[in-house]
């Protein structure tokens, strides 16, 4: 019997693991294949068919599993072997291993997403998204016996990787600042609890859903049949941030929380823990900002002769973050990887672009590739389902599987009219020209803030 699993699980495999899509377990439909050969035996498999299954997830002991999110982590570290057969399934790279779609679509049914909760009389509802899952983040809305609704945005002090707690302090200290913009929720509470390994800010519920709830088949046409409007009002609301001299740095789906009412969509902006206050910054500060935009930007790596740590440059990297974000979303990841035909002006354009990134895409892909042949030559051959190349050979194979699908990614700037019509979604010339000029590779094209536009 074959299990139909949620459209967006091929993406987000895809998303996290583009080197190795011909090795997947799932068919082109979007569902397993009940054939495959050792597919249903593997544990991330099984741990999805469990949570798509409605009935077995209904059995689950729903106080345990929602406060011990670290069985599965200790499920990982328990089966390394049969990860790794997994791992080869779904195609999926050691380092990425935790972030593959089905270990985190595990670990939200462990912690109770979507699944209410009472306490001392409130509902309790987890509405934390995978990005935020993956932070030590959770996201939980509270609902009072009178119907009261209230935010409460929770954060683990984690080994490696950000600040959390410094974040959330970072948080209300932005938020502040934009209480009346009318655009963002607003604080009741911060508290450190005594450990200081974790924190919780109280904020105002707000309209709205963020975009990487979107990911059902009636949530995808939403937003292709809304392209307009949420472009529109993503922007608008992104733009107000901007006039009080904030950047949010950070943009993701899980950024914009939209609503639509009576015809109109509204949109409110969450998360600014990594935010930049261009009034008042640190060269700390500034450096993180610049960190993060270059690290999502290949242009800005690229740019020769520009300050990239001027505030007019930020802004230009945070319009394209919003460009980016939105296109894929509303477009589809996988889609935006696909080949389209072009013009001959801008199939000239394109392959003088993809002749300009090429080199640092190859360095990129090259260090990934190193990372993962190293780990195979440390797997015992009798668990190594391929006989391994040598590495030379491994990491041209992943170069030759790897960079034409992030050269098209990297130039949907120049693509971004052909792949909407190539998917029906229909935008107005102004939207269309404003963020092909926003996802530019070319910093001196883009726009530095939303007039003209708006």
């Amino acid at each position: 019997m074959e299990t139909e699993i949620p459209k967006n699980f091929r993406d987000l495999t895809k998303k996290y693991a583009p080197e190795a899509r011909q090795e997947t377990a799932i068919d082109n439909q979007g569902e397993y294949k009940s054939g495959a050969e050792e597919a249903p035996k593997t544990p991330e498999v099984k741990v999805a068919k469990e949570i798509l299954d409605p009935k077995v997830a209904l059995l689950a002991k729903k106080k345990e599993l929602v406060e011990n999110v670290t069985q599965t982590e200790q499920f990982i570290k328990k089966n390394k072997a049969d990860l790794r057969a997994a791992r080869k399934k779904l195609g999926i790279a050691e380092p990425e291993i935790e972030s593959a779609p089905s270990i985190v679509l595990a670990k939200e049914s462990l912690a109770g997403v979507n699944e209410k909760l009472s306490k001392l009389g409130f509902q309790r509802e987890d509405v934390s998204g995978m990005i935020q899952k993956t932070r030590g983040k959770e996201n939980i809305r509270y609902t009072s016996p009178e119907g009261k609704e209230f935010f409460a945005k929770y954060v683990n002090q984690q080994e490696k990787g950000r600040d959390n707690i410094a974040g959330l302090k970072k948080e209300k200290e932005i938020l502040d600042l934009l209480a009346d913009s009318g655009v963002t929720p607003k604080l009741s509470e911060l508290k450190i609890y005594p450990n200081e390994k974790r924190a919780r800010l109280n904020i105002e519920q707000v309209s709205g859903m963020s975009l990487d709830k979107f990911n059902d088949t009636q949530g995808e046409e939403f937003l292709r049949e809304n392209a307009e409007g949420v472009i529109n009002s993503t922007a608008k609301a992104l733009d107000k941030i901007h006039q009080k001299k904030i950047l949010l740095v950070d943009i993701n789906e899980g950024s914009f929380l939209v609503d639509k009412k009576d015809d109109a969509i509204s949109t409110n902006v969450v998360d600014f823990e990594l935010a930049l206050n261009l009034e008042k910054q640190s060269p700390a500060e500034r450096d993180a900002a610049f960190d993060w935009y270059s690290s999502k930007d290949i242009g800005l790596r690229l740019a020769e002769g520009i300050d990239c740590k001027d505030t007019e440059t930020f802004k230009k990297a945070e319009i394209t973050l919003w460009a980016r974000t939105l296109a894929e979303r509303i477009i589809g990841f996988s889609q935006t990887l696909d080949n389209v035909v072009l013009s001959p002006e801008k199939q000239k354009q394109f392959d003088e672009m993809a002749e300009k990134i090429k080199p640092s895409l190859v360095e990129k892909i090259t260090k990934r590739a190193k990372r993962s042949y190293e780990y195979e030559t440390k797997v015992p051959k009798e668990e190594r389902y391929f006989d391994l190349p040598t590495e030379e050979e491994f990491i041209a194979k992943e170069i030759k599987n790897e960079l034409p699908q992030k050269i098209n990614a990297e130039l949907l700037g120049i693509t971004l009219e052909e792949k909407l019509k190539a998917n029906n979604i229909k935008l107005s010339k102004e939207a269309i020209d404003f963020m092909s000029r926003a996802l530019s590779l070319e910093l001196e094209n883009r726009p530095a803030s939303f007039d003209g536009y708006l």
